[in-house]
């Protein structure tokens, strides 16, 4: 008898082990918030307009017959807005649900906070296929109140009665949520014109802003399309070391007229073999683009020789 119990045992502790092993994973699936309508900037908005938030759920690759998702949009600073409403977009809803599917507000007059909740759960339908990637939900909130200017907005998942589980169901899935996401509300003079106000825009003078993210304004970056927040300018030209490549690669000698000639050759050669003095800027030297801590090489030479008295190719493009 002892035997057969120990057997038995071991049946069951297998069996758990492959139902382990044998089981979808659950980590791969997402919900994030896809983009804002309605927002200026990066994450500005303004009073006296409506914003929506669309937001994509990724299912990975496993099917659920059922989901609640819940959203709370609130303000830590005491922000205002008439109202909040939830809707969903594109196959979502009861044509994939068919026992029962909800959007349910809680508290949506935009004072405190305000939540509303997607659920449904699939008899025959197909619920949520593998591989599902659409944006889905949308809220919609507003108008914001101009007493509201210098605040912020937030939105962030939260649990969806009744259920309280921000779940999938069939098997049962936790998808990931990057939020919370918040906003400021800002208003007045917009001198350049680029949607921001002034009082929140960094650069207020200047309609591109920072396009390549370093914190320095577009009109005074001396590298304004590469990151270079240091901006560093060895020969002070007013062009960041990052940008010194004008174009082509080649002008080794660096001359104003931008040429690449047998001027430049004959500095590359005494640089690289007599100890000539080193280019003012090594990505122009760089004929062939190659870069690493060695970035010119005799290769550099070959394919310059080749450009210049033969049918070789032209330099590369700067980066």
């Amino acid at each position: 008898m002892r035997k057969i119990f120990i057997k038995f045992q071991f049946k069951i502790i297998f069996l758990i082990i492959v139902l382990l092993v044998a089981s979808p994973k659950t980590f791969s699936q997402t919900v994030i918030l896809d983009s804002v309508e309605g927002m200026v900037g990066d994450s500005l908005l303004l009073p006296n307009a409506l914003v929506r938030f669309n937001i994509r759920i990724n299912s990975g690759d496993i099917h659920y017959s059922g989901i609640t998702n819940g959203f709370r949009i609130y303000s830590p600073d005491g922000a205002t807005w008439t109202t909040s409403r939830g809707d969903t977009v594109g196959s979502m809803g009861g044509s994939q649900f068919d026992l029962i599917f909800q959007i349910n507000h809680f508290s949506s007059d935009g004072v405190g906070a305000d939540t509303i909740g997607f659920g449904g759960s699939a008899l025959f339908g197909p619920g949520l296929a593998a591989n599902f990637n659409e944006v889905v939900y949308q809220i919609t909130i507003g108008p914001i109140t101009e007493l509201s200017l210098g605040k912020t907005i937030c939105l962030d998942s939260t649990f969806y009665r009744p259920s309280g589980t921000w779940k999938w169901a069939g098997p049962e899935g936790f998808p990931t949520w990057d939020g919370p996401y918040c906003f400021l509300i800002c208003a007045g003079v917009d001198s350049d014109s680029d949607g921001i106000p002034d009082v929140c825009d960094e650069c207020p003078n200047d309609p591109l802003n920072d396009p390549d993210e370093d914190g320095i304004c577009n009109s005074t970056d001396n590298c304004p399309k590469r990151y270079n927040p240091a901006q560093n300018d060895s020969d002070n030209d007013g062009v960041g070391d990052l940008c010194c490549c004008q174009y082509r690669r080649g002008n080794v000698d660096f001359d104003v007229d931008n040429k690449t000639d047998i001027a430049d050759l004959m500095y590359l050669v005494a640089y690289s073999f007599h100890d000539g003095v080193a280019p003012r800027c090594i990505a122009e030297a760089d004929f062939d683009g190659s870069g690493g801590l060695k970035p010119i090489d005799i290769t550099d030479l070959t394919k310059f020789v080749k450009y210049l008295f033969s049918t070789g190719f032209p330099p590369e493009l700067c980066p």
